[in-house]
């Protein structure tokens, strides 16, 4: 067996995805599983309303409907102070740039500067506390 061989069997064998017509007529329907690719296996590493990050922060409405997950109203439970709470997704490298600018950002006091409380890390995501 020499490199020819190799080269004319097929890596895969394709399929025809349309369903074939069983006996009565009617289609049969094939059921596919849709599985979830990426390294959560399909669980949504979003937070939700209602959800204590670090035991510090009770997360009470979402801000914008148009993109769950990203922006909420929260309470920071220590001080009881009304918060927002920006939620990251990114790579580490990133996440570290954001926290260096979140360090510079709180000694610069202005009235027109957003103060940044905190920026923290859960399980699966970062979150910045304004």
């Amino acid at each position: 067996m020499g490199l020819e061989s190799a080269v004319e069997r097929p890596a895969f064998e394709i399929k025809n995805p349309i369903p074939q017509e069983a006996s009565s007529g009617f289609r049969q329907a094939r059921h596919f599983e849709t599985i979830a690719l990426g390294s959560t296996h399909g669980v949504d590493p979003s937070p939700k309303t209602g959800l204590l990050l670090t035991d510090r922060y009770r997360l009470i409405e979402d801000i914008d409907p148009a993109h769950p997950g990203r922006t909420f109203h929260a309470e920071d439970i220590a001080s009881s102070m009304r918060v927002t709470v920006q939620v990251l997704h990114g790579e580490p490298a990133a996440l570290e740039q954001i926290e260096q600018e979140a360090d510079r950002n709180r000694s610069a006091l202005h009235p027109n500067f957003v103060r940044v409380v905190a920026v923290e890390h859960a399980k699966n995501f970062s979150f910045v506390v304004l």
